[in-house]
């Protein structure tokens, strides 16, 4: 098990040394995804086991992390068109995952006749580093897209950077002051002053709604 960790841990550091330029496509948050489903197999598998050993409240958090319904136990969700583009969610799924693998295995290696124990640590001791990315483009070729539909890596930032940007050239008009000013009074026209686009922070604001769901 200490083996396989520390190669999963590896693996995790080779995905994270981004390149010096931004790409399209940000591989590296779609090698986090097959990274932490793969994890997630092994986890929803021998979960049974797990909860027994760990808190279930563990393992829920990580459920809750990837979206997985509640009423999801000892099976495992399909999880193609549904994972996050989140970087720092991936990765805390990851971690969380390793700490639920090493715990279970510190409390029952020395236990005996725990058959889904023993089957589990058969499994991990035949995935060294070499057979774990084989497994990984395996699971790349069975399922072509894990991020959910209609999110693309970069998006949200992208956005968000766009509405700061936009924000921060905006210019409110102040109406002079009248006496017979009330709540019921419509607000003046947009002057010329306003350069923020209402259409582009309606498009923002559906996008924001597709991330954040």
């Amino acid at each position: 098990m200490d083996k396989f960790i520390k190669n999963i841990y590896f693996i995790l550091d080779v995905i994270k040394r981004k390149p010096g330029k931004r790409e399209i496509v940000d591989h590296n948050i779609i090698e986090k995804q097959y990274l932490t489903y793969y994890l997630y197999r092994i986890l929803c598998k021998y979960e049974k086991m797990m909860q027994y050993v760990v808190s279930r409240k563990k393992i829920t958090d990580i459920y809750t992390i990837l979206r997985i319904p509640e009423n999801y136990e000892n099976t495992c969700y399909p999880l193609a068109h549904k994972m996050t583009y989140n970087d720092q969610l991936l990765e805390l799924s990851i971690l969380g995952m390793l700490d639920i693998f090493k715990q279970v295995d510190d409390t029952l290696k020395s236990s005996i006749g725990n058959k889904q124990y023993e089957e589990l640590i058969e499994f991990i001791s035949e995935k060294d580093l070499e057979m774990i990315l084989l497994d990984l483009k395996v699971l790349q070729k069975l399922f072509p897209n894990l991020g959910v539909t209609g999110v693309k890596p970069y998006l949200y930032e992208f956005l968000n950077s766009q509405e700061k940007k936009q924000e921060s050239n905006i210019s409110i008009p102040v109406p002079p002051p009248t006496n017979n000013t009330s709540f019921n009074n419509t607000s003046p026209p947009p002057t010329n002053n306003t350069t923020f686009n209402n259409t582009t922070r309606h498009i923002y604001y559906i996008f924001k709604q597709l991330v954040m769901s």
